[in-house]
């Protein structure tokens, strides 16, 4: 399996939770060819399970711990601040750019529900960071949350 490294580095922490067909696995065990599930943002609906066409690692200075809620459960969200993450609009926002209050998508079953950050934490440190390339609708959920594979 070959990792390429990516600029400016958009990409998660070992342990973030990937959806495919199988279940969420570890975002540093996908592979090449891996289907993930994606969405179709023309269609607003699931997509057909998309193959994974690339890899990428690559270290990052700092992290973000972003903190999400739907008023029930929370979901933590450990990303480097240049990630986007798709906004309720379908427009995307740099991790960096979520204030508590903003609101982006979760994955809920077949469909989507909008999901609030509850607070953004900068963690600074060395750490090796993972992303995936999901043609042709470039997304995917981590940890549940649908964020663009840029």
């Amino acid at each position: 399996m070959r990792w390429y490294p990516r600029y400016p580095g958009s990409c998660f922490l070992a342990g973030t939770l990937i959806d495919t067909p199988g279940g969420a696995r570890p975002i540093e065990t996908i592979g090449l060819g891996d289907p993930v599930i994606t969405w179709d943002t023309g269609s607003n609906k699931l997509a057909t399970p998309a193959q994974v066409t690339k890899l990428h690692r690559n270290q990052a200075k700092s992290h973000l711990k972003l903190a999400l809620t739907d008023g029930v459960a929370r979901t933590v969200v450990l990303t480097t601040s240049d990630h986007p993450f798709f906004l309720p609009d379908f427009n995307i926002a740099w991790a960096g750019a979520l204030k508590p209050g903003d609101a982006v998508l979760m994955r809920k079953d077949s469909g989507l529900a909008r999901v609030v950050v509850a607070s953004t934490e900068e963690i600074p440190g060395d750490v090796t960071v993972y992303n995936i390339t999901v043609p042709p609708h470039h997304n995917y959920f981590a940890n549940g949350i649908l964020v663009h594979n840029r």
